[in-house]
């Protein structure tokens, strides 16, 4: 999750980059699973969530200067969902995703629908299973019946969930499989699908690209963040350092391998997501970076 490029953002170019691919003649899926993805990058505003909370207008105002089209939104911040969808969209901005925890899920989730619908999302994902020492089985068993219900009632508005994986779920139950594996066994494609969170699928020692290769069709959507290089990995504990999130490119990922198998299995959407202290300045280099990729 090289060098600093300089931050250059010609993200206002994403329109004209679909429509020469649109008047090309039609590529293969190979061809495809391997173009150009500045029409597909989005922001998930945790990435600012400092600045968002203390000027919500301001932030929304400096994502759209970046050349941001989609967002991915961690909470409400105080407004209602529809309020915030208007402020979002005064912004020349599009909520693709929203994020509902797990408790509202559990016990709202009727609230979640609603907020999913005023919100014009076309996804939910949960990004965190509660947990206490250690996540175990019946952790994970909590959850699938949540997330089989959501997900059913989602899906019957239209709009898909996904469950964002935190690392933890990269050890094995009892049945000596991981966790995520049993997870994704034990759920319907379409209803349940997951965030892939590439930070989170390497600091417990997973390959991206072996899951991507191995669920195809169960990530419409990934977190694209950075693991400085030396940064051991290997604990999946779902805790990390925040300000080992270091600009796309320079740290341990292979970003051209892991885009091109997730585009490959269906992937619609990248959201660059930094949690460091230095996310504002960071992330136009991150944008620059995936603009540089010719795969």
């Amino acid at each position: 999750m090289l060098i600093h490029r300089a931050s250059v953002f010609a993200l206002a170019t994403f329109a004209g980059l679909a429509a020469c691919r649109s008047a090309a003649p039609k590529p293969s899926e190979e061809a495809r699973a391997q173009a150009d993805v500045s029409d597909q990058i989005g922001l998930q505003l945790y990435s600012f969530r400092a600045a968002m909370k203390d000027d919500l207008d301001g932030t929304l105002a400096k994502v759209a200067a970046m050349g941001f089209k989609e967002v991915e939104v961690p909470e409400l911040y105080g407004l209602t969902a529809a309020d915030l969808r208007t402020k979002i969209e005064s912004h020349g901005l599009h909520v693709r995703s929203m994020m509902g925890n797990f408790d509202s899920l559990e016990g709202k989730l009727d609230s979640v629908v609603a907020d999913a619908q005023a919100m014009g999302a076309d996804l939910v994902v949960c990004p965190w299973i509660p947990h206490q020492d250690g996540f175990d089985t019946d952790d994970m068993n909590r959850a699938l019946t949540v997330f089989n219900r959501a997900g059913s009632a989602l899906k019957a508005v239209g709009v898909r969930f996904a469950y964002h994986m935190h690392g933890y779920e990269f050890q094995a139950g009892p049945t000596g499989k991981f966790y995520f594996d049993q997870m994704v066994e034990q759920t319907t494609p379409g209803e349940v699908d997951f965030e892939m969170d590439v930070y989170w699928v390497v600091s417990p020692g997973a390959d991206p690209v072996a899951y991507l290769k191995r669920y195809p069709g169960r990530f419409p959507l990934l977190h694209l963040k950075d693991l400085r290089k030396g940064v051991p990995t290997g604990a999946a504990t779902g805790k990390g350092n925040v300000e080992d999130n270091v600009v796309l490119g320079t740290g341990q990922m292979d970003f051209p391998g892991i885009i091109a198998a997730a585009r490959a299995q269906g992937a619609q959407w990248f959201f660059i997501e930094d949690e460091s202290s230095r996310a504002m300045e960071a992330v136009p280099q991150s944008v620059a970076y995936l603009k540089s990729l010719r795969f």
